[in-house]
Order: C-alpha cells, then sequence, then structure tokens
C-alpha cells in the first residue's frame, strides 16, 4: 500500500450503498495496473486502465479482490466467496455481481493507491482451474456482462 491508501476506501464506505471499495493497482513501475474491470461476454476481464481523479470515487462492475475494504455484514449477507470458485480465479468478480444483484455497489477510489504484484499466488491467467471457474461464471452471469 502507498501512504493514505486506507482512509479513501474507508471514505467511500460511508455509502451505504457501496459494498466493496477498492482501491487503483499499480504495476511496480507504478503505471495503473486496474482501476477496477468490467468482464466481456466470453468472461474476459478487461481492466479500466484510466483511474478516477484523486478524491473521485468511480463505480465498476468489479475489481481485483487484491486488495478490497468491505463491511463484514455485506460479506456474510451475500454468503461470502462462493467454494464454487476454489481455489481462485472470478470468485471476486462473482461476489461483486452478487452484491450488485442485491442493490449494492463496487467502486474505485482515486486517491488510494496499491501496487500489486500479479500471479504471486497463482502460477498465471493459463492456470488449469481458471476455465472451470469462467465457465460457472459465464453459466451464472452471462446475460449480464458487458460486450
Amino acid at each position: 500500500p502507498l501512504p493514505g491508501w486506507y482512509e479513501p476506501l474507508a471514505a467511500a464506505l460511508d455509502d451505504p450503498t457501496v459494498a466493496i471499495a477498492a482501491p487503483v493497482l499499480l504495476d511496480p513501475d507504478g503505471s495503473v495496473q486496474e482501476a477496477g474491470s468490467r468482464i466481456n461476454r466470453r468472461g474476459d476481464p478487461i481492466p479500466h486502465t484510466e483511474a478516477p481523479e484523486p478524491g473521485e470515487v468511480s463505480a465498476v462492475m468489479f475489481a481485483s479482490a487484491a486488495c478490497w475494504m468491505v463491511r463484514r455484514a455485506d460479506i456474510l449477507d451475500a454468503g461470502g466467496f462462493d467454494p464454487a470458485y476454489h481455489p481462485a480465479y472470478f470468485e471476486d468478480a462473482d461476489l461483486a455481481m452478487r452484491l450488485a444483484a442485491a442493490g449494492r455497489r463496487t467502486v474505485v477510489a482515486g486517491s488510494s493507491r496499491v501496487t500489486h504484484l500479479v500471479h504471486m499466488s497463482t502460477p498465471s491467467h493459463g492456470h488449469p482451474e481458471s476455465s472451470r471457474q469462467r465457465a460457472e461464471f459465464l453459466r451464472r452471469w452471462s446475460g449480464q456482462l458487458a460486450d
């Protein structure tokens, strides 16, 4: 986390319609890796690479769960991460979609910045499990995905 990362996320949760507050994820060189994402109809996550301005909060379809601030009650009400996605891949997108279906938003706080080292906990996007999780996600959510 970069200095000042926490407060903007906590402030975003002051809005009762927000369930997930996420930072702007940065690559080690400081460039924007993701400021939230959308998922297309093939199940490909498409990261937003333009971050909200400092002080701004932008609603997104989902944000990678590399760093989230979420109320415990919201996680419990949604049933947490679905074990169907174990050990990883699409569990964060599925939870964000379930919360959105319940009228709750995912936002990215432009003043919150965190460096994210991609694939440090899993080998790569080509992990054998990822195709199973993608298929499950598409089965559940294909009608609500972006073109």
